[in-house]
C-alpha cells in the first residue's frame, strides 16, 4: 500500500482524510438531499458514530485512499474523494467523489481532484485502469468525467433509487492509462 499523500493542483488539494477532520458540516452535507441525491450514503441518516466507522475503514488492512478536497487559497474542507475498490492482480480502481460545499459547485474542485487521482493511481500506485460510477442524472459528473477522457463503458438500465418507485440508469465510466 502507497503512503497516502498530499496531492496538489492549480487550484485545489487533496490532504488525506482522517478522524480530525470529521466536522458538523461534513456530517451536514451527508445529509442534505441536494448534495447527496446522487449518493448512497442518503439511504442511511448519516451521524458522528457512522461517519467516523467509513472513515476508519480507510485506514485498516484494505488497500483504499481517502483525501479531503480544499481550495489551496484557504483551509476549508470543501468535499472527499476516494479510490477504492483496488484490485493490484488487474491494476485498477474506483473513484469516488463529493463536493459538499456548492459554492464549489461547476467551480472545477471535481475535474481537479478526478485529474489529481488519476495522476496518482498511474503514475504512483502504476494502475491500467481507473473507474467511476455515475447516477444519469447527474449530468455535472458525466460532463465532467467525459471531458477529462473517461469512456461510457456500460449502462446498467434502471439500477439505480432515486426516489420511492423511481429508478435511473447506472453508467460505468472508464480510463487506462
Amino acid at each position: 500500500m502507497a503512503a497516502l499523500k498530499t496531492l496538489v493542483g492549480s487550484k485545489f488539494r487533496l490532504i488525506p482524510f482522517k478522524e480530525e477532520h470529521i466536522s458538523e458540516r461534513y456530517i451536514g452535507w451527508l445529509n442534505n438531499p441536494e448534495v447527496n441525491q446522487f449518493l448512497d450514503v442518503r439511504f442511511v441518516r448519516q451521524t458522528h458514530e457512522t461517519v467516523l466507522a467509513y472513515v476508519r475503514s480507510f485506514y485498516g488492512e484494505t488497500e483504499k485512499y481517502m483525501w479531503g478536497i480544499y481550495p489551496n487559497n484557504n483551509s476549508d474542507l470543501i468535499g472527499t474523494a476516494t479510490l477504492y475498490d483496488i484490485d493490484r492482480h488487474h491494476s485498477r480502481g474506483h473513484i469516488g467523489l463529493m463536493v459538499g460545499n456548492k459554492k464549489y459547485w461547476g467551480k472545477g474542485a471535481a475535474t481537479e481532484a478526478i485529474e489529481l487521482i488519476a495522476q496518482f493511481a498511474f503514475e504512483t500506485l502504476g494502475f491500467h485502469r481507473l473507474t467511476a460510477g455515475t447516477y444519469a442524472p447527474n449530468h455535472g459528473m458525466n460532463f465532467t468525467l467525459k471531458r477529462l477522457g473517461f469512456t461510457l463503458e456500460g449502462t446498467a438500465r434502471q439500477s439505480l433509487l432515486v426516489k420511492s418507485g423511481t429508478y435511473v440508469d447506472g453508467y460505468l465510466w472508464g480510463i487506462l492509462a
